[in-house]
């Protein structure tokens, strides 16, 4: 989607475009990957707290706040404190 290319590229400034043009945020691309997922992997705090802000809770993908037994803390955590 068109999400996913602008978190690609860290296209800050078309993510409040794209919202306001009703962007879905729970679309996943091939590899069954939300912006979010991508946002986190690439860890770019400042486009995973935009993409936070854009969006409703609802559409926050559960499993990225969800901890490893053997890690304390989630990927969405790590990004964000690093």
């Amino acid at each position: 989607t068109l999400l996913h290319v602008a978190i690609k590229q860290g296209a800050h400034f078309a993510l409040a475009l794209l919202a306001k043009r009703g962007c879905q945020f729970t679309a996943v691309n091939l590899q069954k990957k939300t912006a979010f997922h991508l946002a986190v992997f690439q860890e770019d705090d400042d486009l995973l707290k935009r993409l936070f802000k854009l969006s409703r809770p609802v559409d926050w993908p559960r499993d990225l706040f969800q901890t490893k037994q053997q890690d304390s803390q989630s990927a969405i955590s790590k990004v964000l404190v690093k």
